[in-house]
Protein backbone atom coordinates (compact mmCIF):
# COMPACT_ATOMS: atom_id res chain seq x y z
CA UNK A 1 0.00 0.00 0.00
CA UNK A 2 0.54 3.29 0.27
CA UNK A 3 3.45 5.01 2.72
CA UNK A 4 1.76 6.35 5.76
CA UNK A 5 0.83 9.86 5.65
CA UNK A 6 3.33 11.84 7.39
CA UNK A 7 1.80 14.93 7.59
CA UNK A 8 -0.17 17.11 10.26
CA UNK A 9 -3.52 14.78 11.97
CA UNK A 10 -6.87 16.39 11.65
CA UNK A 11 -10.56 15.93 12.08
CA UNK A 12 -13.48 16.95 10.07
CA UNK A 13 -17.32 16.87 11.66
CA UNK A 14 -19.97 16.98 8.86
CA UNK A 15 -23.40 17.24 9.98
CA UNK A 16 -26.80 17.71 7.41
CA UNK A 17 -28.44 19.27 10.55
CA UNK A 18 -32.08 19.77 8.98
CA UNK A 19 -33.23 23.49 8.08
CA UNK A 20 -36.40 23.12 10.37
CA UNK A 21 -34.69 22.10 13.41
CA UNK A 22 -33.52 23.94 16.04
CA UNK A 23 -31.17 21.97 18.49
CA UNK A 24 -28.39 24.64 18.20
CA UNK A 25 -26.97 24.37 21.40
CA UNK A 26 -26.79 20.68 21.18
CA UNK A 27 -24.80 20.37 18.09
CA UNK A 28 -22.53 23.22 18.99
CA UNK A 29 -22.08 21.37 22.29
CA UNK A 30 -21.06 18.10 20.15
CA UNK A 31 -18.56 20.46 18.23
CA UNK A 32 -17.01 21.72 20.69
CA UNK A 33 -16.26 18.35 22.51
CA UNK A 34 -14.91 16.53 19.03
CA UNK A 35 -12.92 19.47 18.43
CA UNK A 36 -12.58 19.47 14.95
CA UNK A 37 -10.36 21.10 12.74
CA UNK A 38 -13.18 21.56 9.93
CA UNK A 39 -16.63 21.75 10.39
CA UNK A 40 -19.10 21.23 7.14
CA UNK A 41 -22.40 21.90 7.88
CA UNK A 42 -25.77 21.30 5.25
CA UNK A 43 -29.45 22.78 5.39
CA UNK A 44 -28.23 25.81 6.94
CA UNK A 45 -31.06 28.08 7.56
CA UNK A 46 -30.41 31.75 8.50
CA UNK A 47 -31.41 30.72 12.09
CA UNK A 48 -28.33 27.82 11.68
CA UNK A 49 -26.18 30.35 10.60
CA UNK A 50 -26.77 32.65 13.07
CA UNK A 51 -26.43 29.94 15.76
CA UNK A 52 -23.05 29.33 14.37
CA UNK A 53 -21.68 32.22 14.67
CA UNK A 54 -20.92 30.47 18.23
CA UNK A 55 -17.67 28.96 16.27
CA UNK A 56 -15.82 32.65 15.00
CA UNK A 57 -13.65 31.83 18.17
CA UNK A 58 -12.86 28.50 17.75
CA UNK A 59 -12.97 28.55 13.64
CA UNK A 60 -12.63 32.28 12.30
CA UNK A 61 -12.24 31.12 9.03
CA UNK A 62 -15.51 30.57 6.72
CA UNK A 63 -17.27 30.19 3.67
CA UNK A 64 -21.17 30.38 4.12
CA UNK A 65 -23.92 29.89 1.71
CA UNK A 66 -27.25 30.45 3.80
CA UNK A 67 -30.53 30.05 2.07
CA UNK A 68 -34.00 29.24 2.88
CA UNK A 69 -34.54 26.36 1.25
CA UNK A 70 -32.63 22.99 1.89
CA UNK A 71 -29.77 23.84 0.31
CA UNK A 72 -27.83 26.21 2.62
CA UNK A 73 -24.47 25.18 3.61
CA UNK A 74 -21.08 26.11 5.12
CA UNK A 75 -17.83 25.37 6.02
CA UNK A 76 -16.01 26.52 9.67
CA UNK A 77 -12.21 26.02 9.55
CA UNK A 78 -9.30 26.58 12.28
CA UNK A 79 -7.27 26.72 9.21
CA UNK A 80 -7.12 29.61 6.48
CA UNK A 81 -9.46 29.31 3.73
CA UNK A 82 -8.23 30.61 0.25
CA UNK A 83 -9.95 30.76 -3.00
CA UNK A 84 -13.32 30.52 -1.97
CA UNK A 85 -16.28 29.49 -3.92
CA UNK A 86 -19.77 29.02 -3.00
CA UNK A 87 -21.48 29.34 -6.81
CA UNK A 88 -22.85 26.46 -8.10
CA UNK A 89 -21.43 25.45 -10.90
CA UNK A 90 -23.75 22.91 -11.91
CA UNK A 91 -26.07 26.00 -12.88
CA UNK A 92 -29.26 24.77 -11.19
CA UNK A 93 -28.36 27.61 -7.83
CA UNK A 94 -27.71 25.11 -5.78
CA UNK A 95 -24.28 25.92 -3.76
CA UNK A 96 -21.34 23.49 -3.78
CA UNK A 97 -18.73 25.26 -1.38
CA UNK A 98 -15.05 25.05 -2.71
CA UNK A 99 -12.10 26.59 -0.75
CA UNK A 100 -8.59 25.52 0.10
CA UNK A 101 -7.69 25.12 3.69
CA UNK A 102 -4.12 26.13 4.37
CA UNK A 103 -2.37 23.54 6.72
CA UNK A 104 1.34 25.04 7.04
CA UNK A 105 2.42 24.16 3.76
CA UNK A 106 0.12 22.21 2.69
CA UNK A 107 -3.07 22.97 0.69
CA UNK A 108 -6.17 20.35 0.73
CA UNK A 109 -8.90 21.22 -1.31
CA UNK A 110 -12.27 21.11 0.55
CA UNK A 111 -15.63 20.45 -1.17
CA UNK A 112 -18.95 20.62 0.86
CA UNK A 113 -21.53 19.13 -0.98
CA UNK A 114 -25.32 18.46 -0.47
CA UNK A 115 -26.53 16.58 -3.06
CA UNK A 116 -29.40 16.40 -5.11
CA UNK A 117 -31.57 13.44 -4.09
CA UNK A 118 -33.69 11.73 -6.36
CA UNK A 119 -36.96 13.05 -6.36
CA UNK A 120 -38.20 13.51 -9.64
CA UNK A 121 -38.37 16.40 -12.04
CA UNK A 122 -35.19 18.95 -11.44
CA UNK A 123 -34.16 17.38 -8.32
CA UNK A 124 -33.42 14.32 -10.65
CA UNK A 125 -32.25 16.18 -13.24
CA UNK A 126 -29.61 18.08 -11.09
CA UNK A 127 -28.61 14.84 -9.53
CA UNK A 128 -27.68 13.29 -12.77
CA UNK A 129 -25.84 16.71 -13.67
CA UNK A 130 -24.19 16.90 -10.10
CA UNK A 131 -22.21 13.19 -10.09
CA UNK A 132 -20.46 13.58 -13.37
CA UNK A 133 -19.44 17.14 -12.41
CA UNK A 134 -18.40 16.27 -8.62
CA UNK A 135 -16.41 13.20 -10.71
CA UNK A 136 -14.56 14.96 -13.18
CA UNK A 137 -13.35 17.87 -10.19
CA UNK A 138 -11.77 14.77 -8.39
CA UNK A 139 -10.29 13.50 -10.96
CA UNK A 140 -8.94 17.02 -11.97
CA UNK A 141 -7.23 18.02 -8.71
CA UNK A 142 -3.73 16.80 -8.07
CA UNK A 143 -2.97 17.50 -4.22
CA UNK A 144 -4.96 16.33 -1.34
CA UNK A 145 -8.60 16.76 -1.22
CA UNK A 146 -11.62 15.92 0.99
CA UNK A 147 -15.17 16.17 -0.12
CA UNK A 148 -17.72 15.83 2.62
CA UNK A 149 -21.54 16.11 3.32
CA UNK A 150 -24.85 14.74 2.50
CA UNK A 151 -24.33 12.54 -0.92
CA UNK A 152 -28.07 11.71 -1.21
CA UNK A 153 -26.79 8.39 -2.23
CA UNK A 154 -25.16 5.19 -0.10
CA UNK A 155 -22.31 3.25 -1.25
CA UNK A 156 -23.78 0.68 -3.21
CA UNK A 157 -24.98 3.71 -5.92
CA UNK A 158 -23.58 2.79 -9.22
CA UNK A 159 -22.71 6.93 -9.76
CA UNK A 160 -20.96 6.68 -6.07
CA UNK A 161 -18.66 3.63 -7.78
CA UNK A 162 -17.81 5.84 -10.46
CA UNK A 163 -17.35 8.73 -8.33
CA UNK A 164 -14.72 6.90 -5.99
CA UNK A 165 -12.78 5.37 -8.74
CA UNK A 166 -12.92 7.84 -11.20
CA UNK A 167 -12.11 10.60 -9.03
CA UNK A 168 -9.24 8.36 -7.22
CA UNK A 169 -10.99 8.71 -4.06
CA UNK A 170 -11.06 6.98 -0.60
CA UNK A 171 -14.05 6.71 1.75
CA UNK A 172 -13.61 7.33 5.68
CA UNK A 173 -15.90 4.19 6.36
CA UNK A 174 -13.63 1.72 5.18
CA UNK A 175 -12.38 -0.56 8.20
CA UNK A 176 -14.57 1.22 10.10
CA UNK A 177 -17.94 -0.36 9.09
CA UNK A 178 -21.02 0.88 7.54
CA UNK A 179 -21.76 3.44 9.89
CA UNK A 180 -25.24 4.33 8.25
CA UNK A 181 -25.83 8.00 9.45
CA UNK A 182 -29.37 8.76 7.74
CA UNK A 183 -32.83 7.99 9.57
CA UNK A 184 -36.09 8.47 6.90
CA UNK A 185 -37.79 8.09 9.65
CA UNK A 186 -37.05 8.64 13.06
CA UNK A 187 -37.35 6.38 15.49
CA UNK A 188 -36.96 3.65 12.65
CA UNK A 189 -34.50 0.99 13.34
CA UNK A 190 -32.86 0.64 9.66
CA UNK A 191 -30.61 3.21 8.61
CA UNK A 192 -28.58 4.28 5.61
CA UNK A 193 -25.63 5.50 4.91
CA UNK A 194 -26.11 8.61 2.66
CA UNK A 195 -23.57 11.12 4.47
CA UNK A 196 -19.91 10.60 3.33
CA UNK A 197 -16.37 11.72 3.58
CA UNK A 198 -14.05 11.04 0.80
CA UNK A 199 -10.67 11.87 0.30
CA UNK A 200 -7.89 11.73 -2.42
CA UNK A 201 -4.17 12.96 -3.04
CA UNK A 202 -2.39 11.01 -0.33
CA UNK A 203 -5.37 11.74 2.30
CA UNK A 204 -5.29 8.93 5.11
CA UNK A 205 -7.89 7.89 7.07
CA UNK A 206 -7.32 7.30 10.67
CA UNK A 207 -10.51 6.80 12.53
CA UNK A 208 -14.46 7.40 11.82
CA UNK A 209 -17.33 7.46 14.35
CA UNK A 210 -20.72 8.83 13.96
CA UNK A 211 -21.90 11.85 16.47
CA UNK A 212 -24.68 11.57 18.97
CA UNK A 213 -28.29 11.83 16.72
CA UNK A 214 -29.51 15.35 16.86
CA UNK A 215 -33.41 16.37 15.73
CA UNK A 216 -31.77 16.49 12.55
CA UNK A 217 -33.02 13.11 10.23
CA UNK A 218 -29.57 12.59 9.63
CA UNK A 219 -26.42 11.82 12.67
CA UNK A 220 -23.56 13.90 12.46
CA UNK A 221 -20.27 12.02 11.08
CA UNK A 222 -16.44 12.74 12.63
CA UNK A 223 -12.96 11.50 10.17
CA UNK A 224 -9.52 12.06 11.75
CA UNK A 225 -7.25 11.65 8.70
CA UNK A 226 -3.59 12.42 8.12
CA UNK A 227 -1.78 15.21 5.54
CA UNK A 228 0.57 13.97 3.15
CA UNK A 229 4.08 16.06 4.07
Amino acid sequence: GPAAAQGPALKIFTANVHADKTDYDALLAQIHREQPDLVFIQELSPGWAAALEALRDTHPYRAVATRTDYFGMALYSRFPLENIDTGDPVNENVPIIRADAVVGDVRVHLVNVHLSPPEGGWLTELRYKQFPWLTDYAAARSGPILIAGDFNCTVWSPLYRDLTRRGRLVNSRQGHGLLPSWYPLLGQWFLIPIDQIMAGGGIQFTGMHLGEPTRSDHCPMIAEFRLPK
